[in-house]
């Protein structure tokens, strides 16, 4: 596949250029932890999780969501319910979970055929709204019976907190962050089967500290996505400069036709 211009974009993960040792790093360290990837806007954190969804290792089942545009804890629920339903090989495990309350799983039921229109989802969160909290620990719980490892990649999580503190104030936020973290945990201090990755455009450690949380997400493993070296964008230049028959200068610093 050639590569193309995607400014603003998300690059395939064959255009993903210079970043293979940095995605094998990922896969090695959630082994045993969550990970929090860490880069300026613009640095490509969510190629690599659509990398990572794509391109996953076989034991895994990734799902995406963006949850830049949600600002409620039951709206987060719902995402996370839909984005689940979407794989086909956990719907048979998430419709026969007994303890969800039976509004829920009759929704379940009548509506898992419009599970991937948008209207779905907004009627998915007034079923959760008042039991978003037991409904999300429920299914995570039952997460850990599926064959495969769930894999929940979160982009612009720290937005998402941003967005709940400004609407709903910082009480209810750090309250989200604890009950977000005793959700990864099925004991004290012990990861569940299940694995976050998170990233956003947003810093975290800034948010955080806003909401003096600290430590709410100090299980996240912190990998920093770093700039392609030289080699990498050089290669990268000739990609582009022979699929739209460009030419650069010795001044722009380039190597195409040279």
């Amino acid at each position: 596949m050639e590569i193309r211009n995607v400014a603003g974009g998300v690059p395939e993960p064959e255009e993903l250029i210079g970043r293979d040792h940095l995605i094998a790093y990922v896969w090695e360290q959630l082994a045993g932890n969550n990970i929090y990837l860490i880069a300026p806007r613009r640095f490509g954190k969510t190629g690599v999780m659509h990398h990572l969804v794509k391109r996953h290792q076989a034991d895994y089942l990734p799902v995406y969501l963006d949850v830049e545009d949600l600002h409620d804890p039951d709206g987060f629920v719902a995402a996370l319910i839909a984005s689940l339903l979407e794989q086909s090989e956990l719907r048979a495990l998430i419709c026969g979970i007994r303890s969800f309350p039976k509004t829920v799983l009759s929704f379940f039921k009548e509506q898992i055929g419009r599970v991937k229109t948008d209207l779905f989802e907004v009627e998915l969160r007034e079923v959760v709204k008042d039991a978003w909290e037991s409904v999300a620990k429920t299914l995570l719980v039952e997460m850990e019976k599926a064959e495969k490892t769930v894999l929940f990649t979160l982009d612009e999580f720290p937005q998402f907190i941003d967005n709940l503190a400004r609407k709903h104030g910082d009480d209810p936020a750090r309250r989200f962050l604890q009950w977000f973290r005793a959700l990864r945990m099925s004991r004290k201090d012990v990861l569940r089967r299940n694995r976050f990755v998170i990233a956003g455009s947003t810093s975290l450690d800034i948010v955080l500290r806003r909401l003096d949380a600290p430590d709410k997400l100090n299980d996240f493993f912190r990998v920093p996505v770093e700039p392609i070296s030289a080699e990498h964008a050089d290669r990268l230049l000739d990609s582009l400069c022979a699929r739209y028959g460009l030419r650069l200068s010795v001044r722009a610093g380039g190597r195409c036709g040279s």
